[in-house]
């Protein structure tokens, strides 16, 4: 006895390019003895069960017998199967080749414009982060031209205060006033350390100079740029010695090797790059950030 299986295809190329290419719209499947091969396989393993344990020398014989009729239906599935499944692998073989053929010089194309929009990218990336940096160099000049301005406005006027407290204090002890004289004096004092002390804070404040300039790449619709961070071992004595010292994981050393860039790096570290990003901090690494 026998049954067919048929397995349709939406398209099939009607040439012989290939090896083995079906030409047909349909496989056929036959296997001899198919509704005792069916049967057998769906309840071989509920059989199989009965000699999980083997009792005694007679029910070793049944599990042998029991193993040889297994094997013969497994030759047999394999038979009725591998012929078909050789052919369909051949012409699905054949059919990635033809894809092949027209997507790699899309793929590649593809690759020839990204590289060139990511260096232009780059390059106003770079151009952008100079001018910032020659805009901010101006704005804290000015700032700091500012600051000095007004410490020499408070320098002037405590010169001042201080001039006048002294040609005070020189009267009254003229006049016979030590106590007074002596007040003034330390009142003039203080006006010196106080501008001391205000000038030093003008200095030490934050610098409020900021630049920020528009990103001068246009938006093309559909593109899309994102940052990717990794970490680049720039001192492995220095990794070393801050995992021996505690202050960093053993797994940052686990898988050390240089990527395709030639950047030494590990599994672990850039994976704390791309959670921390430019706060990373890391004894002799560095995080590196890359825009695709």
């Amino acid at each position: 006895m026998s049954a067919e299986a048929t397995l349709n295809f939406d398209h099939v190329p009607d040439d012989d390019r290939h090896a083995g290419q079906v030409k047909a719209a349909t496989a056929t499947i036959i296997l001899e003895n198919t509704t005792e091969v069916a049967t057998r396989s769906l309840t071989v393993i509920d059989q199989a069960k009965a000699f999980v344990v083997i009792r005694d020398t007679g029910h070793y014989t049944q599990a042998g017998e029991m193993w040889k009729q297994v094997c013969a239906l497994m030759a047999e599935v394999d038979e009725g199967f591998d012929k078909n499944i050789k052919r369909w692998h051949e012409g699905h073989k054949g059919a990635l080749a033809d894809k092949a053929r027209y997507w790699n010089p899309l793929n590649e194309a593809k690759k020839i414009i990204k590289i060139g929009m990511e260096k232009f990218d780059s390059e106003q990336t770079r151009l952008r982060k100079a001018e910032e940096a020659r805009l901010l160099a101006i704005q804290k000049a000015e700032e700091d031209k500012a600051r000095q301005i007004e410490i020499d406005r408070l320098k002037a006027e405590a010169k001042a205060e201080e001039d006048r407290l002294m040609e005070a204090a020189l009267a009254a002890e003229q006049a016979g006033d030590k106590q007074g004289a002596e007040a003034l004096t330390a009142a003039a004092v203080t006006v010196t350390e106080e501008v001391k002390q205000e000038s030093a804070a003008i200095l030490a404040a934050p610098v409020q100079a900021a630049v920020v300039l528009p990103k001068s790449t246009p938006k093309v619709a559909g593109i899309v740029y994102t940052t990717r961070w990794s970490a680049s071992v720039t001192d492995i004595k220095a990794l070393c010695l801050a995992i021996g010292t505690g202050r960093a994981s053993t797994e940052f050393v686990i898988g050390l090797d240089r990527d395709k860039d030639g950047i030494v790096t590990s599994p672990a570290l850039n994976k704390q790059a791309t959670s921390l990003k430019d706060t990373m901090c890391i004894n002799g690494v560095t995080a590196i950030s890359k825009r695709c």
